[in-house]
């Protein structure tokens, strides 16, 4: 009998370089999906990163290169609050664990 998927979500950002800031993925970020992909293949795990905000950042291609399936991006504003997105988006999906970076 196989055990039940477990459900990883991964909060993602766009973060900028300390020196030249130029973007890039958020550092934390990116910690806490490697993180994620790292689970043994005994927890029968599927990641998934969740970026809440602006599609077309270029920095959010740097997590695709992380090896994951794909980015589920909720479009909104810098200005809009990111948790109007996120809590009912969250709340459909009820991953079992939350992972987020800083």
């Amino acid at each position: 009998m196989q055990p039940d998927t477990l459900n990883i979500a991964v909060l993602v950002s766009e973060g900028q370089h300390p020196v030249s800031g130029r973007a890039r993925r958020a550092h934390q970020d990116a910690c806490a999906l490697e993180l994620a992909l790292s689970l043994p293949q005994s927890l029968n795990g599927k990641v998934s990163a969740i970026h809440a905000g602006d599609p077309e950042q270029d920095a959010l291609r740097d997590y695709l290169g992380m090896g994951i399936d794909g980015l589920t991006v909720l479009k909104q504003t810098a200005e809009d609050d990111a948790l109007a997105v996120l809590y009912p988006y969250l709340s459909e999906q009820q991953p079992d664990i939350l992972l987020t970076g800083v």
